[in-house]
């Protein structure tokens, strides 16, 4: 619907909808993405569900080691 308006040159829609809140925060971001060891399994499926976008993984830091998710093997 809305690219048929562009494709027509004519003026798009304004929407009364307003933000629930605020955007996340890059560093906001980075900590939803770690992953703690007193994380419940909801919690950290939650944060990974959340987090996980093409090559960004959520990581855990342990002793200073990093560690990332890895995707699953199929078969």
């Amino acid at each position: 619907e809305i690219m048929s308006l562009i494709l027509q040159g004519e003026n798009l829609p304004n929407s009364e909808e307003q933000w629930m809140r605020k955007p996340f925060t890059r560093k906001q971001l980075d900590e939803l993405g770690k992953i703690a060891f007193c994380m419940n399994k909801e919690e950290v499926s939650k944060r990974v569900r959340s987090t996980r976008y093409e090559d960004w993984q959520p990581e855990i830091e342990f002793h200073g080691f990093v560690f990332a998710l890895k995707q699953e093997r199929d078969g």
